[in-house]
């Protein structure tokens, strides 16, 4: 775990961006019928200076993120994330963000190109939070609530053979006294498999 001595008279500098690593997790054989990010996924790994590594992640076309994030500047304007990042103050988090959205003009402000950014934005405000040695969620103001309400979903079968199939898995669903019949939200589900 990483922690900051401080004292009173030490100045201290500011941390550096060293790398922004942009790794494709992908499982060895991908089944086209799955419409979902469970087969593969972008991690987006930002270094510093100090030792901190922020973990980001991107649920999209990992490849193409991976791109926005690693590929050669082809002029001043026409960079990739990563260059635009290095040297900069991680803590900075919302000029950043700025600077990122500014600097995909040429890729497109909208899709993949966001999807990269807001990866690399989250491991920016993890490195923020360890640097601070505070959870993100303080950072942003503290918490909003003591209770969050459970959700659940289950992608639809892929094709009409295997409703029957899932739909013979769940053995019952009943409404709990707190359902929404009762005015409550609830339902309890048992599930055979």
């Amino acid at each position: 775990m990483y922690s900051r001595q401080s004292e009173a008279h030490e100045t201290r500098r500011a941390l550096k961006i060293t790398d922004v690593e942009a790794i494709v997790l992908r499982q060895p054989v991908l089944d086209e019928g799955i419409a979902d990010g469970s087969q593969d996924d972008l991690v987006v790994l930002v270094h510093t200076d100090e030792g901190i590594t922020g973990i980001g992640e991107v649920d999209s076309a990992p490849e193409a993120v991976r791109a926005i994030v690693n590929a050669p500047g082809s002029h001043a304007i026409a960079n990739s994330l990563h260059n635009l990042l290095v040297g900069e103050d991680p803590s900075d988090v919302e000029r950043l963000w700025q600077k990122m959205y500014r600097g995909l003009i040429y890729v497109g402000r909208r899709g993949i190109a966001l999807h990269a950014l807001s990866g690399i934005d989250i491991a920016l405000w993890d490195i923020k939070g360890k640097a601070a040695g505070k959870p993100v969620y303080e950072l942003l103001g503290g918490a909003q609530r003591d209770r969050v309400r459970a959700y659940a979903s289950r992608l639809m079968p892929n094709t009409p053979e295997e409703r029957p199939q899932r739909q013979s898995r769940c053995s019952s669903i009943r409404a709990s006294p707190r359902s929404s019949s009762a005015g409550g939200r609830s339902a309890r589900i048992r599930s055979t498999t």
